[in-house]
């Protein structure tokens, strides 16, 4: 039982490393774009890479489109124990690759 539970564990570490490593970083001209800086756009996929990949593996921002991702941000913004000005910026992140 203890072997499940530790190859469970180093599954989901693992599942994450892969997920992060395959986020876009943002551009500068994404943050053009979004009519913000840099450095907002990358604290907004520094963010939805920590608070939400602690729960669940996270998905490609090309997978939903802007509607589909401000749904979903407002449905777990509350579990995800994050104000309003931090899903704003995952948000943002997540919108400049959106379908």
């Amino acid at each position: 039982m203890l072997f499940k539970r530790i190859s469970f564990f180093l599954l989901c570490i693992l599942t994450s490393s892969i997920s992060f490593a395959v986020l876009y970083v943002p551009t500068t001209a994404d943050a053009a774009a979004q009519n913000v800086n840099l450095d907002y756009l990358n604290q907004g996929r520094l963010l939805y890479t920590k608070t939400c990949s602690s729960c669940h593996t996270i998905h490609l921002p090309s997978e939903y489109t802007k509607m589909q991702w401000a749904l979903t941000m407002n449905k777990m913004q509350k579990r995800a124990k994050i104000t309003d000005e931090q899903k704003e910026m995952i948000f943002r992140y997540l919108i400049t690759k959106a379908k």
